[in-house]
């Protein structure tokens, strides 16, 4: 019924607790999930920082040795996204780029807190996509409605809510033809102060050949819901010598501009004439030398023995053509 959509929306668009007042929209929240994949030989980690419509998510991996390493920091802040990759095996790597705020919360590990407490705003939910298809649809022994939509133009959303728990959303299909690619499950734990909020899910992917693409099982294990998130929650600020590339100061090729983090938040600027040199060439120089300052070691090692062989052959000659003469 279209009574119950605009009361569905209302509450979904109230966020937080769904049927909590519109304040609820910007209360920070902490938490965070376990994750274990079926194709994976270890367990991952995230936690999540959510303040308004600014957020911070920061991934890692925990080994066989039960070591947590990290993999990767996401922040998204004012329609900035900065991503840090620590690189375990290199050199330290990061990207500035403008996102559009649907692109974060399709992460898996997220995407069910995401869908509870930013439905609309993170734009993992648009009202104008959907509309109901049932009322009466039983998912996990839980009641529920049933809204269908297109999401990206193309792959057909479906959206399973339970009216009984604040339309709390306990699956979420995505669907290609006529097979689903995607399904998402969630569970519930009912909290006295901010009522339904997700516990754990389950997402499988299917390749569209008919194959299982990956089996993830999450569970939230710590969830904290503050009124303000700490603004010092909500900065990224590069590493010395992470090798990062701004898209948002692109060239009018197109190109981003790279860069190499220095103390204080300050900047090595890479210029067009040295993007060849090397990362190790642009640490170790200040912006437009890494071209102009002589490699040593690579005429004592490479230049001059080729010299020295050219002379040495020259010398020969000079001596089989004095003997030919005589």
């Amino acid at each position: 019924k279209n009574d119950d959509m605009v009361d569905m929306f209302q509450r979904l668009a109230k966020t937080g607790g769904a049927s909590k007042p519109d304040g609820e929209r910007n209360k920070g929240l902490n938490a965070r999930i376990e994750e274990y994949s079926r194709d994976s030989d270890h367990e991952n980690r995230t936690t999540l920082r959510l303040s308004g419509q600014n957020w911070r998510l920061e991934f890692f991996r925990i080994t066989k040795a039960k070591v947590k390493e990290p993999v990767e920091t996401v922040v998204f802040r004012d329609g900035i996204q900065k991503i840090l990759m620590p690189g375990a095996d290199s050199f330290p790597t990061g990207i500035i780029d403008t996102a559009d705020t649907s692109r974060i919360p399709q992460v898996m590990s997220v995407r069910p807190l995401f869908m509870m407490f930013r439905p609309i705003a993170s734009k993992t939910i648009v009202p104008s996509n959907y509309q109901m298809i049932s009322n009466r649809e039983v998912v996990n022994k839980v009641s529920c409605v049933a809204i269908k939509g297109r999401e990206d133009g193309t792959n057909l959303s479906t959206i399973y809510l339970a009216p009984e728990r604040d339309y709390a959303i306990i699956r979420w299909t995505v669907t290609a033809g006529q097979k689903v690619i995607t399904k998402m499950d969630i569970d519930h734990e009912k909290h006295t102060e901010h009522g339904w909020l997700p516990s754990q899910w389950t997402v499988v992917s299917m390749h569209g050949s008919g194959k299982l693409a990956q089996s993830i099982s999450s569970s939230l294990v710590e969830c904290q819901i503050a009124s303000v998130a700490e603004a010092s929650d909500l900065e990224l600020e590069f590493p010395t010598k992470t090798l990062v590339n701004d898209y948002t100061k692109k060239s009018k090729e197109g190109d981003p501009a790279p860069f190499i983090a220095r103390e204080g938040g300050k900047r090595r600027e890479i210029t067009r004439e040295e993007r060849d040199a090397g990362y190790d060439r642009w640490v170790a120089t200040e912006s437009g030398k890494a071209k102009s300052q002589t490699d040593w070691s690579f005429l004592l090692l490479t230049v001059l023995p080729i010299i020295a062989i050219t002379i040495a052959g020259l010398a020969v000659l000079a001596s089989k053509l004095k003997r030919g003469k005589a």
